[in-house]
Order: C-alpha cells, then sequence, then structure tokens
C-alpha cells in the first residue's frame, strides 16, 4: 500500500493499481443522467429515475434490463436489474449488486459495520461509506419490498437452487 491508501506498484499483480485511484485511471468515471421521469420500479425509462435509484438506464429500451447508479464501493459503480420470468410465469427481477457489499449479508444487516481495511484512503473496503451505507439501505429496502425481487451479489456463490428460471 502506498501512504495514500491506494495499492502499490506490484509487478505480481494482476491488477493495474491505476483502477484504484480515480485521479490515475485510464478507465471512463461517467455518470447516468439525472431525471425525475420515473418514479417506481419498475416502469419504462430511457433514463432516469428507477424506484428509489435516482439514477438508472433503461439500457435496452423496453423495461427489461436496467443499469442504476449504486456509488460508494468505487467511482462509477453500478449495479443491474433484469426481468425474467418463473417457470409458471410469473415475472421475476433479478437485482446484480455487484460490488456493492461485501459480504452479501449486508443486504439482510444494511447496518452492519463495514469493518477496518486499508484498501482505500476512507479506511474501509468502500471508497465512500456514506454513499456506500445508501446504497446498501436502498438494495436492502428493494429485496424487503417486493418477493419477486432476487439480490444478487458478486463473491456470493450461485444463484443454482436458489430460484427456478423459465427457459
Amino acid at each position: 500500500m502506498k501512504e495514500d491508501g491506494y495499492w502499490s506498484d506490484n509487478k505480481k499483480s494482476e491488477y493495474d493499481e491505476k483502477i484504484w485511484d480515480p485521479k490515475r485511471s485510464e478507465l471512463p468515471i461517467k455518470e447516468l443522467p439525472a431525471s425525475t421521469a420515473c418514479s417506481s420500479l419498475p416502469q419504462k425509462v430511457k433514463g432516469g429515475k428507477l424506484g428509489i435509484f435516482e439514477k438508472a438506464l433503461d439500457f435496452f429500451g423496453d423495461g427489461s434490463f436496467f443499469l442504476a447508479d449504486s456509488p460508494g464501493h468505487l467511482a462509477g459503480n453500478i449495479s443491474a436489474l433484469f426481468r425474467t420470468r418463473s417457470r409458471d410465469g410469473e415475472p421475476r427481477w433479478i437485482f446484480l449488486a455487484g460490488d456493492c457489499f461485501h459480504p452479501h449479508h449486508f443486504v439482510h444487516c444494511p447496518e452492519a459495520p463495514f469493518g477496518d481495511i486499508l484498501i482505500a484512503p476512507s479506511g474501509c473496503i468502500h471508497v465512500d461509506p456514506e454513499a456506500a451505507r445508501v446504497t446498501i439501505r436502498k438494495i436492502s429496502a428493494l429485496r424487503e419490498s417486493d418477493p419477486s425481487v432476487r439480490v444478487w451479489a458478486a463473491h456470493a456463490g450461485s444463484l443454482e437452487g436458489y430460484w427456478e428460471f423459465s427457459s
């Protein structure tokens, strides 16, 4: 680690340390457009609000796949929501939370402490702990509000046996 809290130049690492430092990253960081065109989940939008997510994008324009601004973990962090159906034809939603939280237990306990880990200058795994907490609360509320929504976070294992999908 460098003194500023970012990963050091480690030639053996499979990751380029510049991705952790927004001032040095070569990856484009773009914010999703803000809009109040939509106010409920799910609803067809090109770019705007998706339920409790202030910034979202209807990726295909048909209400089947959304990207949602999910700040906190890293700059430009996003999550995704896609529509599917159960085997009996009932509509279902899967929310791909990505790296919004580690471990996946935060979706059940959104107020649990993050703990200390020197990955970012913030002293925890998130570059902006306050924004991460807000995002985690939103994802937890989404999960609690609608039984047709399943939340799957990165590093949380498999969905196999958890839910029946239509073919």
